[in-house]
């Protein structure tokens, strides 16, 4: 079997590497928009040299849309491009909705959605239908996202009673998220520790707190990048106090450097926090977060 799985976030990463089988030729896909993604991919390249990973640029397919001019040169890319994805068994995304999701619904390549997050489908509702959408439709083929393009062959997801009963249902398929990490091999545990540069967390003591940042100026949550770090300043410096060793994980989207607060180590922000919780043995006392 031939495989590819199409990474937009470090999480999507993860979740790949747990479920390829390392007996079929697989592919990864990984967008620029991926945090540390050149160390990354040097870390895939030296531990699974079986498995073939490339980057891609998200702007790129932009020019691919079915309905707009393309020069030459984009012509070939795009032959290529689709050539490249029809060799394969299995496409495996996350988000159909994003530019290389619409790719291809208007190139007609089936592809199965992989839920990005735990009961991703409760929550998200079905997209209002409004003419801006209906001639997007019609007039660009651009299809309604989330697994309604004819072209998505199943929708896997953490727990199927949760989902919406509407034209979709047939094509949800239940596999959950806990026992997919209970059942993961040590030798493969190790293998994504060292992708994600994670050998570090293998001593932390048992009075620790993890803290988890969120993106609080960028979300105009505090003015400015400051006040967010005298913010978590001092909630690292509550819990040094209190005699804890501290952690602290900036948000992915978080631009704030927290290295200079004195006795508090940093988790890398390409490392996902459901690698710390489900993959290695690690175990806080506490997590915190805002």
């Amino acid at each position: 079997m031939r495989n590819v799985y199409i990474c937009h976030t470090n999480y999507h990463l993860l979740l790949s590497l747990i479920k390829l089988n390392i007996e079929d030729t697989n592919d990864i896909v990984v967008f620029d928009d991926i945090i540390n993604v050149d160390r990354i991919i040097e870390n895939v390249e030296e531990y699974c040299p079986q498995i073939q990973i490339y980057i891609k640029k998200n702007s790129m397919y932009s020019k691919f849309k079915k309905v707009s001019f393309k020069t030459k040169k984009v012509r070939r890319r795009l032959l290529k491009e689709i050539i490249y994805f029809k060799k394969f068994n299995n496409i495996y995304i996350f988000n159909d909705f994003t530019r290389v999701g619409v790719f291809l619904h208007q190139y007609k390549i089936p592809y199965d959605l992989l839920e990005d997050g735990y009961n991703y489908y409760s929550f998200i509702k079905k997209e209002p239908v409004n003419i801006k959408i209906i001639l997007n439709y019609i007039l660009k083929d651009i299809p309604f996202p989330r697994g309604n393009s004819k072209y998505c062959q199943s929708i896997e997801v953490n727990d199927i009673s949760v989902v919406p009963k509407d034209e979709r249902y047939h094509k949800f398929k239940e596999i959950p998220r806990k026992e997919l990490f209970e059942n993961i091999s040590e030798e493969r545990k190790q293998l994504i520790l060292r992708v994600f540069d994670v050998e570090a967390l293998s001593e932390v003591k048992d009075k620790s707190v993890l803290i988890l940042t969120q993106p609080l100026s960028i979300d105009d949550l505090l003015n400015g990048d400051d006040k967010q770090y005298g913010f978590y300043k001092r909630i690292c410096d509550k819990y040094l106090s209190e005699g804890y060793e501290v952690y602290l994980k900036p948000h992915p989207r978080d631009s704030v450097t927290y290295e200079n607060i004195n006795k508090v180590k940093i988790i890398s922000q390409s490392v996902p926090m459901e690698l710390i919780e489900m993959v290695s043995n690690v175990k806080f006392e506490k997590i915190v977060t805002h």
